[in-house]
């Protein structure tokens, strides 16, 4: 298991950090992944899948470049190092004072082309109630769903209820030589 960390470049404070652990398709089972989604079935063919774990950006800096930077950063270990043929984890957003986006994050999921959604079954499948009240922000994907899918990740419909942090996990797949590179070169654009 490796991890990634990027820092403030004045104060050397932490602002993004992922984990990753790179699996072959036979010993799937033992993901991080696997104790929330049926992968085993899908990906036990598979070769070099990089598995990224819980992924978290400083909420000071979650205006998108952060993240960016992160992976930017990731891009060539998981390319030329890890010799990555395809990326899994999951995304998560948090339910606790959270419920209307949680709401309307799944509601824009489940109307996803095909194109972004990957059949992947939760085991402990959790369907969001409509909320009592909502603001126009909370109607908005969160900023971390939008980057994977704007790298050509695909997302499960279903969620999974991770009562260990309180939030709803989305599993992501993504096959390595299908990131965009006017993703990268966009975003090495922003820098």
């Amino acid at each position: 298991c490796e991890h990634a960390v990027l820092r403030e470049k004045w104060t050397g404070e932490i602002v993004a950090y992922t984990r990753l652990k790179l699996f072959q398709g036979h010993e799937i089972g033992q993901s991080y992944s696997a104790k929330e989604f049926d992968v085993v079935p899908n990906f036990s063919h598979l070769p070099s899948i990089l598995e990224i774990g819980r992924t978290c950006v400083h909420p000071q800096f979650r205006s998108g470049k952060a993240l960016s930077m992160l992976w930017l950063n990731l891009v060539p270990k998981v390319l030329w190092s890890m010799r990555a043929k395809y990326l899994m984890g999951c995304v998560s957003i948090h339910l606790e004072d959270n419920l209307a986006r949680a709401y309307y994050t799944h509601r824009q999921i489940q109307q996803l082309g095909d194109h972004q959604i990957i059949d992947i079954r939760s085991k402990r499948a959790f369907e969001p109630e409509r909320p009592e009240y909502s603001f126009p922000q909370d109607e908005r994907m969160p900023k971390l769903f939008d980057t994977y899918l704007g790298m050509q990740s695909k997302l499960s419909k279903q969620a999974f209820y991770d009562e260990d942090f309180k939030c709803l996990d989305y599993f992501v797949f993504l096959e390595i030589n299908k990131i965009a590179t006017s993703f990268v070169m966009n975003k090495m654009v922003q820098r």
